[in-house]
């Protein structure tokens, strides 16, 4: 009962396992059917800490006994995958102005010239690109399973903001209804899932337009 009680222990508050515990639960994953609890502690006496264990090579590792080659990968790809995760949490895009809004978009589309002419970003709480999703304006308004699409991405994501661009082929000044018609149908749409709406950026290949702040439309 000793694996079970670490891992209900790990689920109610991972704060309050000691560095041992942590190791000795990822030792759970890659030998299965021997008690991990020596090894996790000779482990760490041996490297100092949990991240130098994790981090040491692996010809280092398989000179310990009960560690063997798969162990070692093991424990070798846990600390890539943290590295790789820290990496891109700090990689997120920060949206903290219009202007910055503008150059999000004005750079997408000008990479992204495809048949996909609107962009959504899910902005979470410390207004940063979270997650995105591209989608033709068209396919909208004409395509029930579009709108389905769309909301299954908000769910899944927990999305609370977002902030839309519309890519146009004809003059910013000249904002047409399509765009304001697809703000309407987008907060009709997706209102019952308590979206909040922070901008819509109109843009085409050589400049860029807030609705917002140009109070063209009420969000």
């Amino acid at each position: 009962g000793h694996r079970e009680r670490l891992r209900k222990k790990f689920a109610q508050d991972m704060d309050s396992l000691l560095e041992h515990e942590i190791l000795e639960l990822l030792l759970f994953y890659s030998i299965p059917r021997k008690n991990t609890n020596n090894l996790a502690h000779i482990l760490i006496n041996t490297f100092g800490n949990l991240d130098n264990v994790l981090s040491q090579p692996i010809d280092k590792l398989v000179k310990l006994e009960g560690i063997g080659e798969s162990t070692a990968l093991f424990l070798n790809f846990i600390h890539d995958l943290c590295n790789e995760y820290n990496l891109s949490e700090t990689a997120k895009t920060s949206i903290s102005s219009v202007e910055d809004e503008k150059k999000y978009f004005m750079n997408y589309f000008s990479k992204n010239s495809d048949e996909n002419d609107c962009l959504l970003l899910n902005i979470n709480s410390r207004l940063e690109v979270e997650s995105t999703l591209c989608l033709k304006t068209q396919d909208f308004f004409n395509n029930t399973s579009e709108t389905k699409r769309i909301a299954d991405f908000f769910i899944k994501a927990d999305c609370k903001r977002v902030i839309i661009g519309i890519n146009i082929n004809e003059p910013i000044s000249n904002i047409n209804k399509k765009c304001l018609n697809f703000i309407h149908k987008f907060k009709s749409s997706f209102s019952s899932i308590g979206l909040a709406i922070m901008d819509c950026i109109i843009c085409n290949k050589n400049n860029a337009f807030s609705l917002k702040s140009k109070n063209i439309i009420m969000f």
